[in-house]
Formats: C-alpha cells, structure tokens, sequence
C-alpha cells in the first residue's frame, strides 16, 4: 500500500496548486502518476494482465474528488480511499478470473473407490470415481491429446488445465495453468459462488463445466468434454463415454501423468 499512499502525496500536490479548476497539464500529471503506479504495481505481481485501468482510476478521481478540496490532509485521504477502493475491486476481478481452486471443507460422497490414503485426492465423476496419488492427472485422453489435465501446487492449490467446447467444435473456454481464456462470442457466462468452485454455461444455458475442490483430498467433476470427435459427459449418477455408460467404477492410479479414460 505504501506505493498507492506516495501517488496519493503526489497526486493532491498537484491538485492544490491547480487553482479552482483542474486544468489540462494537471490531468495529464495526474494520468502520469496512475500510469506510474500501475506499472510499480504490475511489479510487484499486482494486475500484471491489465486489470488495473489508469483512465477508470483518472476518470474517478475527477468525478469524486470536488473542486472545493484543497486541504492537503483530507485530500490525501480522499484519494487514497479511492484508489484502495478500485484496486480491491481490480484485484477481486483478477481473482474470480484466476483457474486455481483451493478446497473447501465439504464431507466426501460415498464412492466406489472407498478409502483414501494419505496421499491420495479421489476425483469423483458422478457414481464414478478415480484415486489420483501424483499429480498431474488427467481426465482422459483423446488420440494422444490429454483432456482436462489437474494439477496441484506445493500449497495443496488445484490447476486445471483444459479446453471446452461445443457441440459443433467450437471452443467455449481455455483455462491454462489458472487463467481463463474465452470465446465471448460463444459462452454464456462463469460462476464462481466461491474459491473452491467453477461453473461455465454455454450459450444453450448448458452446463459444459462445473468442477468443486471439496476438500484437501476430493475434487468433485461434472461437465461435457469434447475432443476428435469422441464425447465424455460427466453427470451426477453416471459417466457416459462415446455413447457407453460407466457406474460405480473405481480407477486407481500411483503414477504421474496418469490418465482415466484413454480413448483411440
């Protein structure tokens, strides 16, 4: 905070010697300052991908900051309020835009694969179920190409890695190790009720994705996963692959890199 507390000092310097009105070269030294502190900021690993708008910052300061305000205290004030203020909101966005899950404290459904070791996490797909002990796992694999691979950090945080598409090939959503990629020209909108939780709606209103970290060793999937042509859709009671409908199956795997289902 001590960079947005120095362009606030900075900032009401130039406002209390601009007279009753702010005029030109005062907005274009107040601009300069925003634009320096984003980049101070995108430096530090804050808003790195453009989150962070200097003309929304300009444009607010201006708009909410009266002319009459001349008092260095309660301008200094002012303006730190409101750049505290946009960049928790620029850093929210970021983070409900950000792929990693952290889980949740759910109980673990009953599952086929019973148990889990110690260092094991079970991925359960519908009545289904897979035990995972070294990451990354992968869903499925397509004719060689991995499907919806998982991945964990050192802090117990969940990657996903993916591609979704529609039922005429065309890409909803990329999630590549924690962003999102999107076709708004073909999605219909991302939930994140929380951090432990991500939801895509195609354009039909269809559920395509809906993945919960429930806990440090369960993460729930559902969703339709296309690729060549061959299908997988993951439902609440079954888990349907090209057509066939698998129940109460149990895949256990020790190895890195692991897959469940492996379609040629």
């Amino acid at each position: 905070m001590s960079e947005i507390t120095n362009t606030a000092d900075r900032i009401c310097g130039i406002v209390t010697t601009s007279g009753q009105s702010i005029s030109a070269n005062a907005n274009a030294e107040i601009k300069a300052e925003l634009d320096g502190l984003a980049k101070k900021l995108a430096n530090l690993g804050f808003s790195a991908k453009g989150n962070f708008s200097t003309t929304s910052y300009e444009n607010v300061i201006q708009s909410e900051l009266p002319t009459t305000l001349r008092e260095v205290r309660e301008c200094k004030l002012k303006i730190f309020e409101i750049l505290t203020k946009k960049f928790v909101e620029s850093e929210a966005k970021k983070e409900i835009n950000s792929g990693y899950l952290i889980p949740a404290q759910d109980d673990i459904p009953e599952n086929p694969c019973g148990n889990i070791t110690e260092n094991s996490v079970v991925l359960l797909y519908g009545s289904s179920a897979s035990i995972a002990s070294k990451f990354p796992h992968s869903i499925a694999r397509i004719n060689g190409k991995s499907v919806a691979i998982f991945n964990m950090n050192e802090n117990g945080n969940i990657y996903i890695d993916l591609d979704i598409e529609s039922a005429d090939g065309r890409k909803i959503v990329s999630i590549i190790k924690n962003s999102f990629s999107i076709n708004t020209n073909n999605y219909y909108s991302i939930e994140r009720p929380d951090r432990s939780t991500i939801i895509v709606f195609d354009r039909q209103k269809t559920r395509v994705l809906d993945v919960r970290y429930l806990n440090e060793k369960a993460i729930r999937v559902l969703g339709t996963f296309r690729s060549d042509g061959h299908t997988i859709i993951i439902e609440q009671k079954s888990t349907i692959v090209d057509g066939f409908r698998l129940s109460r199956t149990c895949v256990k795997s020790a190895i890195e890199d692991s897959v469940d289902f492996n379609i040629n």
